[in-house]
């Protein structure tokens, strides 16, 4: 995994990480993609990385 990958699993809250991490595995293949049952994880990741990037910037 990049470093970049690595650091942001670790700013991210535990919840958001793991959606990250789902999103991951379902890029790769290795479980099933099924968004349509994890609306509201997704909804709380895209409010983080939006976070952590108004705090970049």
């Amino acid at each position: 995994m990049p470093v970049g990958a690595e650091s942001l699993y670790e700013e991210l809250a535990t919840e958001p990480a793991k959606t990250l991490e789902y999103a991951r595995l379902a890029y790769v293949g290795e479980v099933d993609d099924r968004w349509d049952i994890r609306g509201e994880e997704a909804e709380c990741l895209a409010q983080e990385l939006l976070g952590s990037l108004k705090q970049a910037l």
